[in-house]
């Protein structure tokens, strides 16, 4: 994840290359915040529209959750 912390985007990179998957951000009180669906091994998330604050990154992939990671908006 680059940057972190981010304040309009923030860029994946995957090691393999992920089709039909699906990124969700959540508060740190579990509320979605947003869902975008992608397929390849990067991906930008724009989130300029967000309040300042830490969010939880979520990647979904056909074989379950992928990966996690703690993200900060500044």
């Amino acid at each position: 994840i680059s940057p972190n912390p981010a304040s309009v985007k923030i860029s994946f990179s995957f090691s393999k290359e992920l089709i039909d998957s699906k990124l969700n951000l959540y508060s740190t009180s579990g509320k979605l915040m947003k869902s975008e669906r992608f397929s390849g091994n990067t991906f930008q998330l724009d989130i300029s529209d967000l309040p300042n604050g830490i969010y939880f990154g979520q990647v979904e992939s056909k074989e379950g959750i992928f990966r996690t990671d703690k993200i900060i908006k500044q």
